[in-house]
Formats: structure tokens, sequence, C-alpha cells
């Protein structure tokens, strides 16, 4: 990171943002498969994020990488394609991903990635509204948070931005997220936070925190 500060003094002020401590950066050209090769052997049990000269081949690196290191949680941070979009959806739930990763992780990311600006991190706890399980939130100022982060209650959730609640039961699918989340309550209570499998009218998994972020 000492050298990226002589050579991008802007660059390596946002990674000091973003990236978690003791990361170590690696940039690349346009070569992504030797590449992925070597940030497998580089890897070990630390972080590394992974430059490269475009978003085309930051795609290629991510792809080789998830063959070349199985298990290794892969982080991408791509480029916005406007304002509007550095601050909400899918931008947003990559970055926080970054600041939230434990252990070792592969951050990808081209350098137009990197050139974009990203929130700060109490600012982006500003804009969401974080559940942690067999912790407390008020359940009767759920759907009056949720509405004020842009996202649309509806009777049943089948999209994303859109939250239901009923009974002890919050329904939601977070910006950025690939499936909803179902959080359970007994009280004010978080007692379960799980994915909801549409296509089988299930619930897969349990974590232990769901972050959601603004998208307006």
């Amino acid at each position: 990171m000492k050298r990226l500060a002589e050579v991008a003094p802007k660059v390596a002020k946002l990674l000091e943002g973003i990236l978690p401590r003791q990361a170590r950066v690696f940039a690349v050209g346009d070569v992504p498969m030797p590449v992925a090769a070597m940030a497998a052997s580089l890897l070990g049990e630390g972080r590394m994020l992974l430059v490269t000269p475009s978003p085309e081949t930051a795609d290629q690196a991510l792809a080789d990488a998830a063959a070349l290191l199985p298990g290794v949680p892969l982080l991408p941070l791509a480029p916005a394609d406007d304002e509007e979009a550095l601050l909400t959806g899918g931008r947003m739930a990559q970055v926080r991903d970054i600041l939230a990763a434990e252990g070792h992780c592969l951050i990808v990311a081209s350098i137009h990635a990197l050139l974009q600006p990203a929130p700060d991190p109490k600012a982006l706890d500003r804009a969401s509204l974080s559940l942690r399980l067999n912790a407390d939130f008020p359940f009767d100022t759920l759907a009056g948070a949720l509405t004020g982060l842009g996202y649309t209650r509806e009777e049943l959730v089948t999209e994303p931005l859109t939250f239901a609640l009923r009974g002890g039961i919050l329904d939601v699918w977070p910006a950025g997220a690939a499936q909803p989340v179902r959080a359970e309550f007994f009280g004010d209570t978080v007692d379960g936070l799980r994915a909801i499998d549409l296509d089988h009218l299930g619930l897969t998994g349990e974590f232990s925190q769901s972050r959601f972020i603004r998208c307006h």
C-alpha cells in the first residue's frame, strides 16, 4: 500500500476507506488466467485486492479465481453506470461486503471501479438498516425505516426492493441481493435470519446479520 500511495495517492486513499486492514494489493495487466494462478499462490490465509485494467478482465479474473480458489470468498467491486448507482443498489452492497469481510478473501476490481467514489463507512451505516440475530430492533419502526430507505411495502415479496410485514415476520428483498431475507421476531428480538428460496417456497441457511441499504 505504501508504494501505491507514492504512485497513485487518490487510489490509495480510497482503498484505505474500503479495504480491510492488512490487505495486499496486486495490480495486473491483460492476462487474467496467469493472474488468477498467481493470486492463488500468494493469497494464503490473508486478504488480497486484485486490480485489473478493465471491467472485462475483472470479470474474467473472477471466473478464473472461482475455479482455482474453491472455498475462498471472492468479492467483486464493479464500476457504477451513473452517479446515482454509486450510492445505491449493487455497488453499495459490494462495498458493504468488503467492509464486513473476515478472514482470507480475494477482492477483484478494475482500476475504473477503484477510481469511482465509495461511501464513507459511517455514511454507509447511516444509509442502511441492520438486523442482528438475537439483538433487539423495535419491530413497530421497521415499516417506516424501510420506507425511508426507498423500499416499497407489499403483501408478498416477489421483487427486489420490496418488503412485507405480518405478525412477527419481516420479509425484505435487499438492494443488490440475489434473493429475499426473512427476519423472525420474538417481540423486538430478532429470533431468526434466513434467506427465502422463491423457487421452492422455502427457507435456506441462516446468518447472523443482514443489512438493508438505501435503494434511492
